[in-house]
């Protein structure tokens, strides 16, 4: 692996041989996804006068300004107007009134706004689906340079042994550790979404739907995601009796329920000793509070309220360390509530469109699963002449796996869960 030096030595050279900016970041992300950087380590360093992190995870610049997050919006807009009226998006109405903004077309092309076009959906929207995300969110990403892609890891830890005193020239060596290693593989599926226009497009019709389209895209996508990352099961037949088409989101890869090495039957009961003892069954892996998600569903979470240490956002204080979708605490582990666990599970923790009086708890060992990113949401369109209909069709391309032996107990599953 190259020291942070010779990678800063690299991007002068990059500079000086008029590689681009952009050109230069791309390059250094694919070299870093294939080197395995540690995940504990982050190392930060200008390109061109911005200040850019690279680590294991996203390659990315500091906070957008609002500025930014504005073009950003308007290159969404046209893009979305381009591909939808079949147009050139420089001949649109709408980017006409954009260039009225001498700033946004300098922010948009660096070489005297030449003829610029957006050719694909900003980095804002895909934020927006990640922010979206509640389950789903507890897991770091990483890029993925293929398809599939082998991420290695350390797959046990050296041991230290007692070591004598060396008293003499031929002293017994010090016993050696070996550090077992082994490798991941992450396989992308892509979520799709397709949208049908009925009625013939124009400028002035798609305009006035652009955010209600964006939003639509973000929330599907993100919808679909979760429900894999819950629910999802690609062995035949599915764990639940509703999901039988091949395209059902919920085949994509295995989801928690799946990857549950320990369970427990809660009896249609749900007491602070019962959540203590679900914990337990993960072993060292229920240890560190902070590495730890309890997900339920709404109905799963009112129950839960009843329980008297289960403490409610108003009550951490100000100064307390929220994670994203976090609703409340028991024992410190945070409540994430998602509506993709499920509300209509049997006593045995399945569906079955029987009995649906259940529904189940998920307590997740967080860094245990990582996503990999192999490419992100895209937009096509077609033109379905029979039917008269505009087709657009959104993909995205992820993988979610274990990092961990799929034999730990990292993922702890209770079902027989009562709910409100």
């Amino acid at each position: 692996m190259k020291t942070l030096e010779q990678l800063k030595q690299d991007i002068a050279d990059l500079k000086k041989s008029g590689v681009t900016k952009e050109s230069a970041k791309k390059i250094i992300q694919l070299a870093l996804a294939k080197s395995a950087v540690s995940p504990g380590r982050q190392t930060e360093f200008a390109i061109g006068g911005d200040d850019v992190t690279f680590g294991p995870m996203w390659f990315s610049k500091g906070a957008a300004n609002e500025k930014e997050i504005e073009y950003q919006k308007k290159a969404d807009d046209l893009y979305l107007i381009g591909i939808l009226t079949g147009q050139g998006i420089r001949k649109s109405r709408l980017f006409k009134k954009y260039s009225e903004d001498e700033e946004f077309l300098k922010a948009m092309d660096s070489v005297e706004h030449g003829d610029w076009v957006p050719t694909q959906l900003s980095a804002r929207l895909q934020e927006k689906i990640e922010l979206t995300l509640k389950v789903a969110a507890l897991h770091d990403r990483i890029p993925m340079p293929t398809q599939p892609y082998d991420l290695p890891y350390v797959a046990g830890q050296t041991t230290a042994y007692l070591a004598g005193e060396a008293t003499e020239e031929d002293s017994p060596r010090i016993k050696k550790s070996k550090m077992a290693s082994g490798k991941v593989t992450f396989n992308a599926k892509k979520i799709a979404v397709r949208v049908l226009f009925t009625e013939e497009l124009t400028e002035d019709s798609l305009i006035p739907i652009l955010p209600l389209l964006k939003k639509d895209i973000i929330k599907s996508v993100a919808r679909a995601i979760e429900d894999a990352t819950v629910n999802g099961d690609t062995t035949a037949p599915h764990q639940d009796g509703d999901v039988l088409l091949a395209t059902d989101a919920r085949k994509a890869w295995m989801g928690y329920r799946k990857l549950a090495m320990t369970t427990m039957d809660f009896n249609n009961t749900l007491t602070l000793t019962q959540l203590r003892t679900f914990r337990g069954g993960m072993g060292v892996y229920g240890v560190d509070v902070s590495e730890l998600a309890l997900v339920c569903s709404i109905g799963g979470y009112l129950k839960l309220l009843e329980v008297p240490e289960v403490r409610t956002l108003e009550k951490y204080g100000p100064k307390a360390t929220v994670i994203h979708g976090e609703l409340a605490k028991i024992d410190n582990i945070p409540i994430i509530v998602s509506e993709k666990v499920r509300d209509d599970l049997t006593i045995a923790g399945v569906y079955d469109g029987a009995d649906v009086t259940r529904t189940g708890l998920v307590l997740v060992h967080t860094s245990a699963m990582l996503f990999g990113d192999r490419r992100r949401i895209t937009v096509k369109t077609d033109f379905d002449i029979e039917r008269d209909q505009n087709i657009l069709v959104c993909t995205q391309r992820l993988a979610f796996s274990t990092v961990f032996d799929a034999a730990e107990t990292f993922v702890a599953w209770g079902f027989d869960v009562p709910k409100i």
